[in-house]
């Protein structure tokens, strides 16, 4: 007791005693042992948490066909008791992971989860891993807690070792002592049919930061699923240090993997944004001025297609539509500027969470920054031409090749960024993609993209100097170059170039101004017409070459002073122009003929060149 300035008082019939020892009971119960177990828990990483009840969950209806693979993979029981769930950043991981650990909740099979989070404090790291997953097991493996609580209470500085010897000490040992112990739920918990809890959830692995403690947290879901009957289910974005985990022999044959880019959420992004779009027009204090076809199937549609199967960028826009404060109206239609014109006011900016999300992924440590934005702007061109794309197999050692790379160099820079590209292996004849098209309008946005930013004129610029570079070169002296970027850089160089006369603040390179666009044709018409192609291979260019040069001279050419006429590229376009007819009868001439032999090739070649060089 204490009476804080108090003066001049006085106690009667009072007995006072001193305390020697002061008990403060601060509402939790005294386990014993496992008070220290509770010590290191981080109840805000599992599926119970008070977050967890508000944290962000499929949409009704979505998600069902992979939520259903991985329950059944999960039930099935095969010989792998790991499942890797792996997808790009944004897709949804989480939102699927809580669905999964529902499902088993209900189901009674759920045994533990973790989340990681780097947006939870504490949750970026594994330090309370094992004590979290041990505080979750003891509570649903008969036979567990008591010997849990002895191995404590002979070591309570435990939780100061590193976590597989944490792991090793409170779950490995102990469950493999129970399982040489008889009791009739034995058969249960080792079984291959056990219905007792053997499920486990973890979640965010990349979320982890230290890509030691993210292979500690695998190592131990492999201890325990050896000694148990325990399925895990990770999940992560596909970053190197957990594929190349994941793809080591070793366990590569105890895990098996679900991608979440194989399966295709069109349909239910659209039904996310019909029914998000529904509830705006009903509950918005404005709703009787909202029309009720808005948006329209247009808006709609585009809203879809720049989701590309990811929830991240259609729950981006739904938070920034639905301000109460707001006309959602106005809202949207500021969406689709900001998309279209790839500019905008930081302040005013509906994807700052998203651009802050594709700047950290793009910025990983010792980026090589000018090299790194070079080939993704690289791809991002490459890939407006689809069929062009598809064509060639644009991977890394297609790009490699064309940008005059060392071998191994775009992997090497992409091996970061699995979660937003599809970098296939060298081997594959499938192409780098963007996961995310919303990637695109941030790379094209100097405001959003910042030291990634480049216009599309200056990557074909770049690219239609490479292209006619290579394809100056003899055969000879472009033996180095795969043949399927040689055939690019021939094919390819006229639409480059003509989509770098966009910039007009630039002048075109002066090997481009001088290139000869005959050599090219020579080359097509030799290798793939008069070598059996179809006709449509080579009319292709032919109508390419005509629309560069009309760009080309209204761009340039009538800019110039008249006596000093149209540049020379202009000039040799126009003689192929005219003489358009001519090279016709040529090509029906040549075509008439099935692979005809090489003498009789190299005069349809010198025909062709005779009929098309320009008269200096």
């Amino acid at each position: 007791m204490a009476f804080p300035n108090a003066q001049n008082f006085t106690i009667n019939n009072s007995t006072f005693a001193t305390a020697q020892t002061i008990s403060v009971t601060t509402g939790r119960k005294d386990n014993g042992p496992l008070s220290i177990l509770l010590e290191f828990v981080a109840i805000e990483a599992t599926h119970e948490s008070a977050s967890a009840l508000y944290a962000p969950k499929c949409h009704r209806g979505t998600r069902k066909e992979i939520v259903q693979d991985i329950a059944t993979w999960t039930r099935h029981r095969g010989s792998k008791p790991l499942l890797w769930f792996s997808g790009p950043a944004g897709g949804g991981k989480t939102c699927i992971q809580r669905s999964v650990a529902q499902i088993f909740q209900k189901e009674n099979q759920l045994a533990a989860s973790f989340f990681f989070s780097v947006r939870i404090p504490g949750l970026d790291n594994a330090q309370r891993f094992v004590a979290t997953l041990t505080n979750q097991l003891v509570s649903c493996v008969p036979g567990l807690k008591p010997l849990v609580a002895k191995i404590l209470k002979d070591d309570p500085t435990i939780f100061q070792k590193s976590g597989d010897v944490q792991a090793k000490i409170l779950l490995v040992g102990p469950l493999a002592k129970l399982k040489k112990t008889q009791g009739s739920w034995k058969k249960r918990l080792f079984a291959k049919a056990a219905d007792f809890p053997t499920v486990v959830v973890i979640d965010g692995l990349d979320e982890c930061r230290d890509i030691r403690e993210r292979r500690m947290v695998i190592d131990v879901a492999l201890l325990l699923a050896k000694v148990a009957s325990f399925r895990f289910i990770i999940a992560s974005r596909p970053e190197y240090d957990i594929r190349t985990t994941f793809d080591s022999d070793d366990i590569n044959k105890l895990a098996h993997r679900i991608r979440l880019e194989v399966y295709d959420g069109t349909s239910d992004i659209r039904d996310y944004f019909s029914d998000k779009f529904e509830e705006i027009r009903q509950t918005h204090p404005a709703k009787t001025s909202i029309p009720p076809d808005w948006p329209t199937e247009d808006v709609l549609e585009t809203l879809v297609n720049k989701s590309s199967s990811q929830f991240i960028y259609a729950s981006t826009v739904i938070k920034f539509v639905d301000n109460p404060r707001r006309s959602p109206m106005a809202m949207l239609d500021h969406v689709l500027k900001v998309s279209a014109a790839a500019t905008t006011s930081i302040a005013d900016n509906p994807f700052k969470e998203l651009d802050a999300l594709y700047h950290s992924i793009l910025h990983p440590p010792d980026v090589d920054i000018a090299l790194l934005k070079r080939l993704l702007h690289v791809v991002l061109v490459i890939r407006q031409g689809r069929e062009t794309f598809q064509t060639y197999g644009v991977n890394g050692a297609f790009l490699d090749g064309m940008l005059g790379l060392e071998k191994g160099t775009t992997e090497i820079a992409f091996c970061d960024l699995h979660s937003i590209l599809h970098v296939p292996n060298q081997l594959s004849s499938s192409s780098v993609y963007f996961y995310h098209r919303s990637i695109e309008d941030f790379l094209l946005s100097p405001l959003r993209g910042g030291d990634l930013y480049q216009s599309t004129a200056v990557t074909h610029h770049d690219l239609a100097v490479i292209c006619v570079k290579i394809a100056s070169m003899d055969d000879e002296d472009a033996g180095t170059y795969h043949r399927k970027v040689k055939d690019y850089a021939i094919e390819e160089w006229f639409g480059h170039t003509r989509h770098a006369l966009d910039d007009n603040t630039k002048p075109l390179s002066t090997s481009l101004l001088l290139c000869d666009p005959v050599k090219s044709l020579g080359y097509i018409f030799l290798h793939h017409y008069v070598a059996g192609g179809m006709a449509e291979r080579f009319s292709f260019p032919l109508r390419t070459i005509e629309v560069l040069q009309d760009s080309l001279h209204r761009k340039r050419c009538s800019k110039r002073d008249p006596q000093e006429g149209c540049l020379l590229l202009c000039r040799r376009i126009q003689r192929i122009r005219v003489k358009r007819s001519d090279l016709t009868r040529l090509l029906s001439l040549a075509g008439a003929r099935s692979e005809p032999k090489t003498e009789l090739r190299k005069v349809y070649l010198q025909a062709f060149f005779n009929l098309l060089v320009l008269p200096e």
